[in-house]
C-alpha cells in the first residue's frame, strides 16, 4: 500500500478508507469493571478532545472521538445501571448524543470529500508517471542507422561487447557486496572499530569470524506479553503504544500531607490523579481528594457525582489514582487490582501510585496485559487470592517525574 510523505494512504478507495477509519473509531468496549458514572466523565472529555483536534485541523481524530462518544453512550443508556444515574446526568447525556450525531455525519462527509480529492490526485499522478515511463522507454530504444549496423555480424559484435561489460560489472558488484557483508552490524554488546591493517572488526573480532558466527549476533527476542498496551481504551489513538505519563515530583509530599490525619490512625486515604492530554504525553496537573471512607486496608470513594463535576469544571480527565498503605508496604492488593482495572479499561496509560509512609516508600504500578485480562474475567469482590505468576502488575515504565511541575489540589471532603 502506497502512501505519500504525510502518512495518508491516498491510493486506497475513498469508501474503503472511510470504512477503515470508522473501524478504528468503533474499537471500544463497555466494560462491566468500570462504573457507568465514570464513563460519563470520560465522555465529556472526549467531546473536548474532539473539539481540540478539530481546531488543530485533525478532522479524522476529531471524528473518531465523536463516533466513540456515540457508541459509548448508546451502549451506556441500554445498561440497567443507567436508570440509577441522576436526572440531570441522564438528560445531559441524551442531549449530547442528539447533538453529536449530525456533527459526526457532517465530519464524515468532509473527510470523504477529502479522501476523494486525494484519491483523484493519486490516480492523476500515477497516470502521469506511467506516461513518462513509457516515453523514456521509447526514447532509449536503439534505431538502425544503416545497413552495416543492422548486419548479423555487427549485431553479434554488440552482443559480445555487452556480455563482457556485464561480466565485469557483476564481478565488481560481488566484490562490493562481499566487503559490505564482512563488515556486519554491531549488536548492543559492541560497536564497530577500526584496527591495524585497516580491517573492520567488532570489539577486536576479525570480519571472517563475524560471518561464521553471524547467528550469535542476532538480536534476542523480547517477551512483551507482560507490558500493558492500549487496544480498545476510549482515548487510545496510537496503535498499541503507551504515551508517557508526566508526574509532578511534589505530588507525593502533597498527598502524604493531606493524608497525615488518616495515616496516624492507620486508615487509608485515596485521591484521583487528573490532568490533560498533550500530544504524545499525559500530564497530571490536579490531585482531587473525594469524599471517602477508609479502614487500615481499604478506601472507598463517595459522592462520585461531585468528583465528575469537578473534573468537568476544571477540564481534566482521570489519569489514575493514588492511595496510602499506612501499615503495609507498597503493592497492589486484590481489591487494588480490581480498582486499577476499572481505570486502565478506560485509559491504558492509567497508573496507580501507592504510598507506604511507614516504610518511606512510594511506588507506581500498572496492570500487565495478562493481569488486565485476568482481572476483567474475575467476578470476585473483597479480598481474595489471585495467582502470582505470570505477574498481574508491574512497576510502570511509561512515566516521567518532573520536579518543575506543580499540582493543584481539589479537596472535596
Amino acid at each position: 500500500m502506497n502512501s505519500n510523505s504525510d502518512g495518508r494512504d491516498w491510493d486506497i478507495d475513498p469508501t474503503k478508507r472511510l470504512e477503515q477509519l470508522y473501524d478504528i473509531a468503533n474499537q471500544i468496549e463497555i466494560d462491566d469493571a468500570v462504573p457507568l458514572r465514570r464513563y460519563f466523565g470520560a465522555g465529556m472529555h472526549m467531546l473536548k478532545m474532539s473539539k481540540d483536534h478539530c481546531d488543530e485541523g485533525e478532522l479524522e481524530k476529531s471524528y473518531i472521538y465523536l463516533v466513540r462518544f456515540i457508541k459509548l453512550f448508546v451502549s451506556v443508556m441500554s445498561k440497567p445501571g443507567f436508570s440509577e444515574m441522576s436526572v440531570p446526568e441522564k438528560t445531559l447525556i441524551s442531549e449530547k448524543v442528539k447533538e453529536v450525531f449530525p456533527k459526526a455525519e457532517s465530519y464524515k462527509m468532509k473527510i470523504k470529500a477529502k479522501y476523494e480529492k486525494q484519491y483523484a490526485e493519486y490516480q492523476k499522478k500515477k497516470a502521469e508517471e506511467g506516461t513518462m515511463a513509457r516515453q523514456n522507454r521509447e526514447s532509449t530504444q536503439p534505431t538502425a542507422k544503416n545497413d552495416q549496423n543492422s548486419s548479423p555480424s555487427f549485431v553479434l559484435y554488440q552482443s559480445m561487447l555487452r556480455d563482457q561489460q556485464s561480466n565485469a560489472y557483476s564481478m565488481n558488484d560481488k566484490s562490493s557486496k562481499l566487503n559490505a557483508n564482512q563488515i556486519g552490524y554491531p549488536s548492543s554488546a559492541g560497536s564497530l572499530q577500526r584496527v591495524k591493517g585497516d580491517k573492520t572488526a567488532l570489539n577486536g573480532v576479525e570480519p571472517e569470524s563475524i560471518i561464521s558466527n553471524s547467528a550469535s549476533l542476532a538480536v534476542p527476542a523480547v517477551d512483551r506479553s507482560t507490558k500493558p498496551k492500549t487496544t480498545t481504551s476510549l482515548f487510545g489513538l496510537q496503535d498499541g503504544l503507551l504515551r508517557t505519563v508526566v508526574i509532578p515530583y511534589e505530588i507525593f509530599e502533597t498527598f502524604l500531607a493531606l493524608a497525615i490525619g488518616n495515616t496516624k490512625k492507620s486508615v487509608e486515604t485515596c485521591g484521583i490523579l487528573a490532568g490533560e492530554f498533550k500530544r504524545n504525553s499525559l500530564v497530571i496537573s490536579h490531585l482531587i481528594i473525594p469524599k471517602q471512607t477508609g479502614t487500615s486496608d481499604s478506601c472507598t470513594t463517595q459522592n462520585e457525582e461531585e468528583l465528575i463535576t469537578a473534573q468537568v469544571q476544571h477540564d481534566v480527565v482521570t489519569l489514575g489514582w493514588i492511595h496510602t498503605h499506612p501499615t503495609q508496604t507498597a503493592f497492589l492488593s486484590s481489591v487494588d487490582l480490581h480498582t486499577q482495572c476499572s481505570y486502565q479499561c478506560l485509559l491504558s496509560e492509567s497508573i496507580a501510585i501507592v504510598c507506604a509512609p511507614k516504610f518511606d516508600t512510594n511506588a507506581i504500578f500498572s496492570l500487565t496485559k495478562y493481569g488486565l485480562d485476568t482481572i476483567r474475567d474475575c467476578s470476585e469482590s473483597g479480598f481474595h487470592m489471585h495467582q502470582k505468576e505470570p505477574p498481574l502488575f508491574q512497576k510502570s515504565e511509561h512515566i516521567e517525574i518532573d520536579d518543575q511541575l506543580t499540582v493543584r489540589v481539589i479537596d472535596l471532603r
